[in-house]
C-alpha cells in the first residue's frame, strides 16, 4: 500500500533489510556517499539499540550531536528518512531547533547525518508510543507528527480533464470519488499541500476548512512575489 504513495518501509525484524541498493545516495554537504550508514542503522533498529549521530540540521551551520533510537527507515520521493525517538540533544547553542522536539519522534535525512559516532547496545532502549506503519498509511509524505498527528477528511473538485488521471493513479489508497468529487481520510501533511498546490487551478479544496485557508496564505504570498 506504502510503495503506491512512493513510500518504502525498511526496519522489520528481518536481514533482508540489509539488502538494499542506496548506490545514489549522498551526504548534502559533502557530497560523499553515505550508503555506509545504511546497514548499521538497520542492525540498530533490528536489535533495538540507541545511537549517537552527528546530524547537519536544515538552516543550521553546524552539525549537532544527538542520541537517537532509531526506529525506521523510509524511502520517500527517492530520498530516505529515519524515524526515532529523540532522547539528548548535545549542543552550545540556545537555538539548536532539535531542543524543542527532545523525548519526540523526528524525521531525519539520511544523507544530512555527518557521521554515526556510537552505539549504546547497554542503554534502555525506548520504544515506539505509536505503530509507526500504521500512522505513514494514513499520509501522503513523512512530515508527520508522530506524537500529536490527526486524521482529517480531506474533500477536493478536480477539473474534468483530471479526473481519469486521479483515477488510474489515486493520490492515496484510501481515495474515494463521486464524479469529480474525491475524498480521503488522511494526515494532512506539507507534501499533500505541495501535491494540491502543483495542480494549480485544476483542483479545489472543499474542506477541512484548516486546510482551505493554509492553502490561501500560500497562494497569497504567491502572488505577491509575481504582482
Amino acid at each position: 500500500l506504502l510503495e503506491r504513495q512512493g513510500i518504502n518501509i525498511q526496519g522489520s525484524d528481518t536481514s533482508n533489510n540489509l539488502q538494499l541498493d542506496v548506490k545514489e545516495l549522498f551526504n548534502v554537504e559533502s557530497g560523499s556517499v553515505v550508503e555506509v550508514y545504511i546497514p548499521e542503522i538497520l542492525k540498530a533498529i533490528t536489535n533495538k539499540v540507541p545511537l549517537r549521530v552527528y546530524y547537519k540540521p536544515f538552516k543550521f551551520d553546524t552539525d549537532v550531536s544527538l542520541k537517537i533510537h532509531p526506529y525506521k527507515l523510509v524511502e520517500y520521493n527517492k530520498r530516505w528518512f529515519l524515524i526515532a525517538h529523540l532522547e539528548q540533544v548535545l549542543s552550545d547553542s540556545n537555538d539548536n531547533p532539535y531542543l524543542i522536539r527532545l523525548d519526540l519522534i523526528n524525521n531525519f535525512a539520511v544523507d544530512r547525518i555527518s557521521s554515526i559516532e556510537r552505539q549504546y547496545p547497554s542503554d534502555d532502549y525506548i520504544h515506539p508510543r505509536v505503530n509507526i506503519n500504521k500512522v505513514l498509511q494514513n499520509t501522503i509524505g513523512i512530515s508527520v507528527d508522530f506524537d500529536n498527528y490527526v486524521i482529517e477528511n480531506v474533500k477536493i473538485e478536480l477539473s474534468e480533464n483530471l479526473v481519469p488521471y486521479f483515477i488510474s493513479k489515486p493520490l492515496h489508497y484510501k481515495q474515494k470519488n463521486q464524479g469529480n468529487m474525491f475524498e480521503y481520510n488522511i494526515i494532512i501533511t506539507r507534501e499533500l499541500e505541495q501535491i494540491l498546490l502543483s495542480y494549480g487551478e485544476n483542483i479545489k479544496v472543499i474542506s477541512p476548512e484548516s486546510l482551505r485557508i493554509r492553502l490561501t496564505e500560500r497562494i497569497k504570498k504567491m502572488n505577491e512575489i509575481y504582482y
